[in-house]
């Protein structure tokens, strides 16, 4: 990357490949996120 922004967004991007690819090796499914699923019974609410 060029700018710093730029930088930082690809290391982002990066990151959450690995974690995906993490999750699928240890068989874990990377897709729900507790804090999400909470603040979406909240909304409902």
């Amino acid at each position: 990357g060029v700018s710093p922004l730029e930088q930082m967004l690809w290391g982002s991007i990066l990151a959450d490949f690995a974690s995906i690819y993490l999750a699928i090796l240890n068989n874990v499914n990377p897709t729900p996120v507790e804090l999400i699923e909470k603040l979406k019974v909240e909304l409902v609410k």
